[in-house]
């Protein structure tokens, strides 16, 4: 991972990752609500407050891009870094390495309470938002394009840069194109400007016309009436203007 924030040039650094959740047990202590059921190990995981939060910020995102879950979602919520690295296969990751997508209807993520030196309550929070989104993408199309998928989940995650964040990030890289992000995405600050494109499509066009383009991000054209060439140069546009504002 050549660049370690999810958002480069902002405070919040995290990133998702998708692995297998068919080795990973879950946590001994259950916390359930009416969509979520958390798995944890210590009683003072603030986990009331983590399904509350995820009822009211994650759970609506389902109906709003026409998707239903049979089942619970299922979060695992650990302790500290190092155990969520572990349960991951990933003993040697990185402090901003915070939340995963374990497949179907499974998540997982690092305590609010002990998020380590590369964010804060409020950043986990936000993690378990944008992983969350990642499962609604995959309800919609299992095979999205790697810049849509995570466009999205930060988007609705609240993890876009704000402006002033934009006008350095722009200033340390050049705004990569779709094909660009798609084939380098980290080395092109692939989460923030993913976020910020799907931001500008979903602000331009509508949130169907970014279903329909989930369901085919091969055909833009289709989806947004416009080409892929013609998106880049205006969305490179709005992002020049808001870097001068």
């Amino acid at each position: 991972m050549k660049n370690k924030s999810l958002l480069a040039m902002s405070s919040v650094l995290a990133v998702c990752i998708a692995i297998s959740a068919c080795s990973i047990p879950r946590l001994p202590l259950i916390h359930e609500s009416e969509h979520f059921s958390i798995s944890y190990t210590t009683q003072d995981e603030p986990v009331a407050e983590i399904s509350a939060f995820l009822e009211v910020e994650a759970h609506p995102l389902s109906a709003l891009y026409g998707v239903s879950f049979e089942k619970r979602i299922l979060v695992d919520v650990y302790a500290d870094l190092d155990s969520f690295h572990e349960a991951i296969g990933l003993k040697d990751a990185p402090t901003w390495v915070l939340g995963a997508c374990l497949g179907t209807g499974r998540i997982a993520f690092v305590s609010p309470l002990n998020p380590g030196p590369s964010a804060d309550y409020d950043d986990i929070m936000q993690v378990a938002v944008h992983e969350y989104m990642h499962l609604v993408v995959s309800g919609i199309n299992r095979n999205c394009s790697l810049w849509l998928d995570e466009g999205l989940a930060v988007r609705e995650s609240g993890q876009l840069p704000k402006p002033e964040q934009v006008a350095r990030l722009l200033a340390a890289a050049n705004v990569p194109s779709i094909e660009e992000m798609q084939a380098d995405f980290e080395g092109v600050y692939g989460y923030d400007y993913s976020g910020l494109l799907v931001d500008y499509m979903l602000t331009r066009f509508s949130r169907e016309a970014v279903i329909g383009l989930v369901k085919k991000p091969e055909a833009i054209e289709a989806a947004l009436g416009i080409g892929s060439e013609v998106l880049y140069e205006d969305w490179k546009a709005s992002l020049l203007a808001m870097a001068e504002n």
